[in-house]
């Protein structure tokens, strides 16, 4: 299985200024295990997962301990969805 996982810098528009979190994109929601699994490896404060959905796209945020948060929900993910991942592209 490939997965693509980005890090993204929350709460800026420069590199290396913000608050760093993986963004995984996903055709389709793997197991909370996996995703906790995954959030551990990453090593940072949060790892975000989206799937797109036929509103928008359906979002879940796991952080490095066994608990699932959504610090980011109001911040970085909805514009890098909104913007196509072209934040992604730039880093």
């Amino acid at each position: 299985m490939k997965i693509d996982i980005y890090q993204v810098e929350a709460f800026t528009d420069q590199a290396f200024k913000g608050n760093p979190a993986a963004v995984c994109p996903l055709d389709d929601w793997l197991a909370d295990e996996l995703m906790q699994q995954i959030a551990m490896e990453n090593n940072l404060s949060e790892t975000a997962f989206f799937v797109p959905e036929s509103d928008g796209f359906g979002l879940r945020f796991m952080q490095k301990k066994d608990s699932i948060t959504g610090t980011y929900c109001n911040t970085s993910l909805p514009r890098l969805c909104c913007d196509g991942m072209n934040l992604l592209n730039e880093i």
